[in-house]
C-alpha cells in the first residue's frame, strides 16, 4: 500500500516557529 502525504509547511507568527518542519520533510510525496 502506497500513501501520498502533502503538508503546509512554514508556518510561523513573528519570532516563534510551529511545527517541526525539518522533521516532516523528508517523509512527503
Amino acid at each position: 500500500m502506497r500513501v501520498d502525504l502533502n503538508c503546509d509547511l512554514g508556518e510561523a507568527f513573528g519570532n516563534y516557529s510551529f511545527g517541526g518542519d525539518h522533521q516532516i520533510i523528508p517523509l512527503i510525496t
